[in-house]
């Protein structure tokens, strides 16, 4: 029997999102939402007649913040987002533990939020919204366990949602750093969060260590002397030293997913700490006093 649901749309999607929401509602849903009455502007609640249960849609939705029968449920979607309120610099992994998953009230954004997840792990030139690859397996009824392929997938925006929505994914790309970016983003969604801390404070603990451990076989040592030189026209050799360090205690110290997912966090600070122009689109040298 199909029971009334109501859903509320978030508040700040732009015209065409909300589209795409009311959209992917009427697909999961079997039924046309109708709109409930507003006060002011745009209905902001709709209500469908279905044989979904609240739970679905709300584990499903992209657009939507709540689901409401007899109470009211905040979509998963909207928990993965409200995660970036709380996660800022300097927090602390026990403040983080003592905050997430979310008690009772949730921080909900009031604007659209990108970096939910692994998408936030790499500055990346064209990115589009992960919310519009969600409504789309929902609009076209991908089932779950089914393919979705991305023959351009750039930072991984496409596969990390599929895999999210627990689809199966391929992706491919010709530049060989997006290969690296895209992959580390997905395999890093399987990884155990006490496995990732406790890799995090023992590449912390030597990095930090009052006494530095010398090493022969650094991760600079083992490039071509061009590849060697190449990087020091691009960076300070105090800079270039440190992120030697760096680089060489996480291939020391970590493997697998965590060891690439330090590595593309190194690699997302390098043109920041580097002599290129920060504001240029082109690789253009400018020379920028060096730092301790």
């Amino acid at each position: 029997m199909n029971s009334p649901i109501t859903c509320r749309v978030k508040p700040y999607i732009q015209p065409f999102e909300r589209k795409l929401a009311l959209r992917e509602l009427e697909v999961l849903a079997h039924d046309t939402p109708r709109p409930m009455p507003s006060v002011d502007g745009e209905p902001q609640c709709f209500r469908v007649k279905t044989g979904a249960t609240v739970k679905v849609l709300a584990r499903e939705l992209a657009f939507w913040e709540a689901v409401c029968e007899e109470r009211t449920l905040t979509t998963t979607q909207s928990l993965r987002e409200s995660t970036v309120n709380v996660v800022r610099n300097g927090i602390s992994l026990e403040a983080l533990a003592s905050q997430l998953p979310f008690k009772q009230e949730v921080p909900l954004p009031n604007r659209r939020c990108l970096r939910y997840g692994t998408h936030g792990l790499h500055e990346y030139r064209g990115k589009f919204f992960p919310q519009m690859v969600r409504s789309f397996i929902n609009i076209a009824n991908v089932p779950e366990g089914g393919l979705v392929a991305d023959p351009f997938c750039g930072s991984g925006t496409t596969a990390v949602e599929a895999i999210l929505a627990k689809r199966k994914v391929l992706g491919l790309d010709m530049n060989p750093l997006s290969v690296f970016m895209a992959k580390t983003k997905c395999d890093l969604l399987g990884v155990q969060c006490s496995r990732l801390e406790k890799a995090y404070l023992d590449v912390r603990a030597e990095l930090l260590a009052p006494q530095k451990r010398k090493r022969c076989n650094t991760w600079l040592s083992r490039l071509a002397e061009v590849d060697r030189e190449y990087l020091q026209n691009w960076f300070d050799p105090v800079i270039l030293g440190e992120l030697d360090e760096i680089a060489t205690c996480v291939n020391t110290r970590t493997r697998g997913a965590i060891r690439n997912f330090m590595l593309l966090c190194l690699s997302n600070i390098l043109r920041r700490v580097s002599w290129q122009k920060l504001d240029d689109l082109r690789v253009r040298r400018e020379l920028k006093a060096g730092r301790n």
